[in-house]
């Protein structure tokens, strides 16, 4: 086993010497070692509203409540602020996050200042705890911070990182509630061009609507690692769904692509919201496109027209299930498209500023926990489409 003073472990030297349940304490060992302070490792839970002590200081709060972040991730706008919120708390506490590639997983918060840097030992921390989840439950069972319902975790199995970059845009996604309901889905997957994005909703809630997204996430990741095209994946949704609802059941679905190499979105539409477009110097609105039924309807294949449009950078677009549009307000009247409007409006800074703002109204619509999932896709256009935006502590 490595030395618990060893400054500068590898990724590799946490999971080869470190058993898999013991990694978080011997990250917290290391980083106390290093900065010569009463430590301890958090998760953020899987709500995105708490962050839940794994190991380390019991002198440390168990949870802390924090701002909503998205899902179980740490955006870099987030970062900051959260260590103000910290010092609400304690005036001391010092927040080292955990990088791993465009968001943190996780963070050491410290009783002090640490008496030598600690981000070198946080990005390899961060990568041996995405590696070692396959491992043990450890990290798993600190994110969820009250039971969760047997579709919701099918849901977050499936889950795909909540934030994430191709070559020329950023990506962030989330769906709400965390702990329950389950029948939308994202994905989502850089490419040597661009990106591919994925959102569905399946009939119905519970166990039977998320097995259905099971076979659909499966279906589309099958024909995309195939290199098959949107409308192949599409047709390979549809005989998923027919199957497993034996005819009974339907599911919307959107897939894009996003090119780089000539800024161009196209995409397939089986009975879904249409993508919306945020662009300077005009109004928050849907895009035009064909749209065929939902799939997996018996004796009715998807007729499928791909659907293109030119993005500019700064440009934004957000994809979404109707279970935001739908939500209902404490008059009893829908958020609507107007709600997504203005919470898009003015335009965002950010893909996680787009989302965050879109699942920050929704939330506080009304008074009533969500009956429906709530799901949300950003796409934000770069001026760079050669490259990824760099990541989070990419300079140190």
């Amino acid at each position: 086993m490595p030395s618990d003073t060893d400054p500068h472990p590898s990724a590799g030297a946490l999971l080869r010497d470190v058993p898999a349940a013991d990694l978080a304490e011997h990250i917290v060992a290391v980083a106390q070692a290093l900065g010569g302070r009463p430590s301890a490792l958090y998760v953020l839970d899987i709500a995105g509203t708490k962050l839940r002590r794994v190991a380390g200081e019991g002198g440390l709060p168990h949870t802390l409540a924090i701002p909503q972040a998205i899902g179980p991730e740490l955006p870099r706008e987030q970062a900051a602020g959260l260590e103000a919120t910290l010092r609400a708390f304690s005036a001391d506490l010092v927040l080292v996050p955990l990088w791993l590639r465009h968001r943190a997983i996780a963070a050491i918060v410290c009783e002090g200042r640490p008496t030598q840097d600690l981000d070198g030992l946080a990005r390899e921390a961060a990568a041996a705890m995405e590696l070692v989840d396959g491992y043990t439950d450890i990290f798993a069972i600190a994110r969820r911070a009250e039971p969760v319902s047997t579709a919701a975790q099918l849901q977050q199995d499936l889950l795909p990182p909540r934030i994430s970059a191709a070559r020329g845009a950023e990506l962030a996604a989330a769906i709400l509630p965390a702990y329950d309901v389950g029948g939308d889905w994202i994905d989502h997957s850089a490419s040597a061009t661009g990106a591919w994005l994925a959102v569905g909703d399946a009939l119905g809630k519970g166990l039977r609507a998320a097995a259905l997204s099971a076979l659909a996430v499966a279906a589309q990741r099958a024909v995309r690692q195939a290199g098959g095209t949107l409308t192949d994946s599409a047709h390979a949704i549809h005989e998923a769904v027919l199957a497993g609802g034996a005819g009974e059941e339907f599911m919307t679905i959107l897939l894009a692509e996003w090119d780089a190499r000539d800024r161009l979105l196209s995409w397939v539409n089986c009975g879904h919201p249409a993508p919306v477009l945020l662009r300077h110097g005009r109004p928050v609105a849907p895009l035009d496109g064909f749209h065929t039924l939902p799939v997996g309807i018996a004796d009715m294949p998807p007729r499928l027209e791909l659907a293109q449009v030119r993005l500019r950078p700064g440009d934004h677009i957000v994809l979404h299930t109707d279970g935001v549009t739908e939500r209902r307000r404490a008059d009893g009247s829908p958020f609507g498209s107007d709600g997504l409007a203005a919470a898009l409006t003015p335009r965002p800074a950010s893909a996680v500023a787009s989302v965050a703002a879109l699942q920050d109204a929704v939330l506080t619509a009304g008074p009533e926990a969500l009956r429906d999932d709530a799901t949300i896709m950003a796409l934000r256009i770069d001026d760079d489409t050669r490259h990824e935006p760099p990541t989070p502590g990419a300079e140190a």
